[in-house]
């Protein structure tokens, strides 16, 4: 996951920041429910202005070994201990599985979202992911 902090400036605006994350670590998402289950990204920042936006772009390897199966994710925002969920693409299929029989379907799914947090304080964005139907769906897959 990346964070790029974005700083407002006459004509246009300026990178103040960048912040990279490097994920190796397998994960199983089997839950359809609730918050989901973390991805194990998450990556912290501290904004200088409260005019700062972040600009947000996770990127997931994944695996789906079953016909039809498909995954979703959740994006939130803790400040001061308080999470807000900020980004919904729960059941909007980032990845969709194979057809039956066939070999599994192995894939990176990249999107982004700016925020516009309206703080100085410390910020961790963490990513959580849904699958369909609570069918595996493996990040960051080793096999």
């Amino acid at each position: 996951m990346s964070l790029v902090k974005l700083n407002a400036r006459s004509g246009g605006g300026i990178i103040g920041q960048l912040k990279n994350q490097v994920l190796t670590t397998a994960v199983t998402i089997n839950s359809d429910s609730g918050t989901g289950i973390a991805t194990g990204l998450t990556l912290a920042i501290t904004p200088s202005a409260t005019s700062s936006k972040i600009f947000i772009i996770p990127n997931l390897a994944y695996k789906i070994d079953t016909d039809g199966r498909g995954f979703g994710i959740k994006m939130f925002r803790t400040v001061g201990g308080s999470a807000t969920e900020i980004f919904d693409a729960n059941y909007k299929w980032l990845g969709i599985g194979v057809a039956e029989g066939g070999s599994a379907e192995r894939n990176r799914a990249t999107w982004h979202h700016l925020d516009t947090p309206n703080t100085t304080s410390e910020i961790t964005y963490t990513v959580n992911a849904l699958s369909e139907s609570g069918n595996a769906i493996y990040l960051q897959p080793n096999t």
